[in-house]
């Protein structure tokens, strides 16, 4: 606990994108989508306005608003809308779009980060996202949504939060799934943020890869329960991994990633091991929290873009200043840069490097197999 209180005074988390920043460029998204640009068929948004029931008296929220289609749609039914979309141009497209439809005055048009979006006078939500993007969302929709609002989802699920209704629509010439939740209240909407079941799951698949012997030179529990307790004290919304085994640690992480939204990015040199590790996240249910990437990570890491939240160096001990020196960059100020096993030859030099730079602050973590616990100041 004291470790946590720690780490959590001098950690705040920082999104990718504020709304104002959003707003900021003329014609170009303050970040990249998190989705690339695909419009629903007409004949889906229909379907997708049936199985809400959108009528007068919502107000409708697309979430990745594209064209503005589906929220023109509510309007014409006497909804109220709003059309959120981190795209300059999209948001133009569609107050082009609903002038032509004479519903202009019905909607709010907004270029923003969906993660920022305000979505409390909302009572029902539309969403054509990608599985991850699902997931982050789902722990602000059931905290900020009030219970009976609706959400639809144009063909990906929110997880282990089972919808209360899946239909099938056509459009474009193929089936497509569309699923409906309504956000539930009390203890039943604590219950669908927490995911206690899905901890359950997750906990259960960590047991027995230790009983069954499918880990490979994996962190001990002590060592697993501070990763989660770390990763969810900072917020983090990408953590990235090297050194992935067979995706003991991962789950670990993934614990506190289904908290706070955010993802995991794991590399593994072995093939073998890799594969292992997809399995044993897929079994656990976390897949979709994660990315394994497969290859030499002293090359591989070039691939990542920040702002990374928590960095993790569990791999070649002799490698570790490496990573270090081509992650720091991209770990935002107030991140966590950790690093395993720190009493083993080879690492000599990695402590030397974040226990002497000004701009680092480094703690020790000696219950487990010792843990360097380093703060990037700035």
């Amino acid at each position: 606990m004291l470790l946590a209180a720690a780490l959590t005074a001098g950690v705040s988390r920082v999104d990718c994108a504020r709304p104002e920043a959003a707003r900021a460029g003329a014609g170009t998204p303050a970040r990249a989508p998190d989705v690339p640009y695909q419009p629903t068929p007409h004949m889906v948004v229909g379907e997708m306005l049936r199985l809400a029931a959108v009528g007068r008296g919502d107000v409708v929220y697309d979430l990745g608003c594209g064209d503005g289609r589906i929220v023109i749609a509510a309007a014409k039914k006497g909804a109220r809308g709003v059309c959120v979309d981190i795209d300059p141009k999209r948001i133009e497209e569609s107050r082009k779009n609903a002038r032509k439809a004479s519903v202009a005055d019905r909607i709010t048009f907004r270029t923003e980060d969906l993660f920022e979006t305000p979505l409390e006078d909302a009572t029902v939500v539309m969403l054509f996202l990608w599985p991850e993007v699902n997931l982050r969302l789902r722990s602000k929709l059931l905290r900020e949504l009030r219970p009976g609002a609706r959400i639809v989802s144009h063909w990906h699920d929110m997880g282990d939060w089972k919808a209360d209704k899946e239909v099938t629509a056509w459009g474009s010439r193929r089936a497509r799934p569309l699923y409906l939740w309504t956000v539930p209240a009390g203890e039943a909407g604590a219950a669908a943020t927490d995911g206690a079941e899905g901890e359950k799951r997750i906990l259960a698949v960590l047991e027995q890869m230790r009983a069954g012997g499918r880990t490979y030179l994996s962190v001990p529990p002590e060592d697993g329960r501070a990763l989660r307790l770390l990763t969810e004290a900072a917020g983090a919304q990408t953590v990235v991994e090297i050194g992935t085994s067979t995706g003991y640690s991962g789950l670990w992480f993934c614990l506190a990633l289904r908290k706070t939204g955010g993802r995991l990015i794991t590399f593994e040199i072995d093939p073998g091991r890799a594969a292992a590790a997809r399995k044993n996240f897929q079994e656990a249910g976390v897949e979709a929290l994660v990315t394994v990437v497969e290859g030499d990570a002293h090359e591989k890491v070039a691939s990542v873009k920040g702002p990374v939240d928590v960095v993790f160096i569990d791999a070649d001990k002799e490698g570790y200043v490496d990573y270090l020196r081509k992650l720091r960059p991209l770990v935002r100020p107030g991140g966590l840069i950790l690093a395993h096993n720190v009493g083993m030859a080879g690492v000599t030099e990695y402590v030397k490097e974040v226990t002497t730079d000004a701009g680092l602050e480094t703690i020790f973590y000696r219950e487990g197999a010792g843990l360097a616990v380093t703060l990037k100041k700035r």
